[in-house]
């Protein structure tokens, strides 16, 4: 059942990736997706190749020491989240963490609310982050176990109120 409604999810993307990119560009410019369970190269070029199918993902450059990759994003088109989660897992591998980098300044409407909506997702900032620093992204799937438990104990009373909004926190580069 959860491959079926995976596959179907994935099926969509296309048409909820083009109705957004008609109403804007991308929100983030690149980031670092730090990946979990690697042990080989083969590893690496197997997220590698989901990743770069995604058509907001102009490149990907792997780190096989840190099994990380950097994402440079297409200006046209708007980053799905969920999309790069289910990407790599799909290639049968784990998010260990995530960090993205905003491509426009907040608005003062954005940084009074603490939030931007971007096609149908809305980006919710735990601190307001300032010029220059990456955001992480809080989320289960997102983060290692550990991590989001870390994270769970410090930002309860936000991870709960925020229902479906991805939840960034600045953090110093």
């Amino acid at each position: 059942m959860r491959n079926i409604l995976r596959s179907m999810i994935i099926g969509f993307m296309p048409v909820i990736i083009l109705f957004c990119t008609l109403t804007a560009s991308a929100q983030f410019s690149h980031g670092r997706l730090q990946a979990t369970g690697l042990t080989c190269a083969l590893c690496s070029k197997s997220i590698h190749q989901a990743l770069t199918k995604l058509p907001f993902i102009d490149s990907v450059q792997p780190e096989l020491k840190t099994s990380s990759f950097e994402l440079r994003f297409n200006a046209q088109q708007p980053v799905s989240i969920p999309a790069i989660r289910a990407a790599v897992e799909d290639a049968g591998f784990f998010i260990g963490g995530l960090t993205l980098n905003l491509s426009h300044p907040l608005s003062d409407q954005e940084r009074r609310s603490k939030q931007f909506s971007f096609g149908p997702d809305v980006f919710q900032f735990l601190d307001e982050p300032k010029a220059g620093e990456s955001l992480q992204v809080i989320g289960k799937g997102i983060l290692s176990g550990k991590d989001f438990k870390r994270m769970l104990t410090r930002y309860a009373k936000e991870i709960k109120s925020s229902g479906s909004h991805i939840l960034l926190i600045p953090v110093k580069n």
